[in-house]
Formats: structure tokens, C-alpha cells, sequence
């Protein structure tokens, strides 16, 4: 004996059954594939998801800029780190030394260019036209889609003097200068402040960079390879021609 409202019920019943066959509408079920997975930290995401992705990139990628600077060490270099593990000078040194070779070599070797990113004021990440590590790092990552003269151009950007892009060589040369050839370390041989190296080095005759290239004559180049120089060793020798004397002078 039915009950009161079941035909009701099973008329309902039988309308939803009928317009799912009739339209086609499947079953619904949960894809295993697509439930939450946790890493290792506790954190979910989705299916296939894995670690999430870094907002930093990779070094030398040309993303977006983010304001603000990165941590500061004593010294003025950047001391923040990427996803490796490194120091933004060390970063820099890798592209430097991978990608500026050649005719657009800046730097003798790694050491050189560590010494040398220390000596420079850190700056901001998103730094251009700066004399600043930060900046030379940025033109070092974009040296990675380049060829030719334009290499070069823009590893004369990231090199020591900054040619312009990251501030005036001359800039570039008296920051590697006040560094290496200070009082006590190179005497009688060192510049009092940097406003003395600027205005010595204001008239000089300029020419584009490159390591080893010019270490004689009367040039900014040649005062930038003997500083570059005397920031590792023999500060008494090369400090002198730093300051334009012997092999740098008129």
C-alpha cells in the first residue's frame, strides 16, 4: 500500500533521472588527481603544483623590478642571497665571468670582480644609471641575450667603470680607487676624498673598457686597470699609476 505523496515523489524522482539521461549528465565523482597535496612544509597546493614558484627568478632574468634595496653589509656590497645560497657580488661574478669574455672582458678573474663588487655602494635592486653593484648586476644579466658590439656595450655597463649606464667611469674608477689606494695602505700614493679623484679624473681622455687592454698612457682606462690592480696586490705599485703617475702620466 503506497503512502501519501510517494507517487508524488516518485514522479519527482523520475523527471531528474529522465532529464539527466536525456541531457547527458553524468555521475559526479572526485578525480584523485586533482585532491590537495601537502608539501613538505605542511602547505597545500594543487595537483602537479609542487614547491611554489620563486619570485625572484633566476639570476641576470629581467622580471618586473621590486622596490627597496637588498640587505647591506658592512662594506657597501649586497649581502642579500638568491634561491642559491649566494651574495648578490657573488651572482654577479658568475654572470660576469660567463658571459663577459673576450673582447668584453671586464675582469681578470673571479676574485677580482668580488674585490672589486665589495668596493662599490650596494645600491637598490631596481637600480639604473647608478653607480651601484645592483645596477652592474642587472646589465651582467642582460649581457645573457646579447652578441657582438652589443655584448660588449653592455659589459662595459656591468664592469667595473660602468661606462655611463651605472654611473660615470669615473665614478667607477674613484669608488675601486678610494678602496685600494688609501692612506697607510699605498703612501705617498692615495687620493685625500673622492671629490680630489673626481676632479683628477674629470679631464682625462676616455676610451671603451675592457681588461688589460690599456695599462699605459695618459687614459682613464689605464688608471682603471692599475686600480682594478691594486685592489689585490701591490697597492704601493699600482696606486702610483692609479693617481697618474709613471705609466699613467701625460
Amino acid at each position: 500500500m503506497s503512502r501519501p505523496g510517494s507517487s508524488a515523489t516518485a514522479l519527482a524522482l523520475w523527471a531528474v533521472v529522465g532529464c539527466s539521461q536525456v541531457l547527458g549528465i553524468e555521475d559526479s565523482f572526485v578525480d584523485p588527481a586533482l585532491e590537495p597535496k601537502l608539501s613538505a612544509n605542511g602547505q597545500g597546493g594543487g595537483a602537479g603544483s609542487g614547491d611554489a614558484p620563486s619570485l625572484g627568478g633566476a639570476p641576470g632574468d629581467e622580471g618586473p623590478s621590486s622596490a627597496g634595496s637588498e640587505p647591506v653589509a658592512d662594506g657597501g656590497a649586497p649581502a642579500g642571497t638568491g634561491g642559491s645560497g649566494q651574495t648578490s657580488c657573488e651572482q654577479y661574478c658568475d654572470l660576469m665571468g660567463e658571459l663577459c669574455v673576450g673582447d668584453a672582458l671586464q675582469y681578470r678573474d673571479a676574485a677580482q670582480c668580488l674585490r672589486i663588487c665589495a668596493a662599490l655602494p650596494a645600491g637598490a635592486i631596481n637600480d639604473d644609471r647608478v653607480n651601484s653593484a645592483s645596477c652592474r648586476r642587472r646589465y651582467a644579466g642582460k649581457a645573457r641575450y646579447l652578441a657582438g658590439v652589443e655584448l660588449a656595450t653592455t659589459c662595459r655597463y656591468a664592469g667595473p667603470g660602468g661606462d655611463g649606464r651605472c654611473g660615470s667611469n669615473c665614478e667607477g674608477l674613484c669608488s675601486i680607487a678610494m678602496a685600494a689606494c688609501g692612506a697607510g695602505r699605498s703612501d705617498p700614493y692615495f687620493y685625500e676624498s673622492i671629490d680630489d679623484c673626481l676632479r683628477d679624473c674629470a679631464d682625462l681622455p676616455a676610451a671603451p673598457y675592457q681588461y688589460g687592454k690599456i695599462s699605459s698612457g695618459n687614459s682613464l682606462e689605464c688608471r682603471l686597470f692599475h686600480a682594478s690592480s691594486a685592489i689585490m696586490a701591490d697597492a704601493d705599485e699600482h696606486c702610483e699609476h692609479t693617481l697618474g703617475i709613471s705609466l699613467c702620466a701625460d
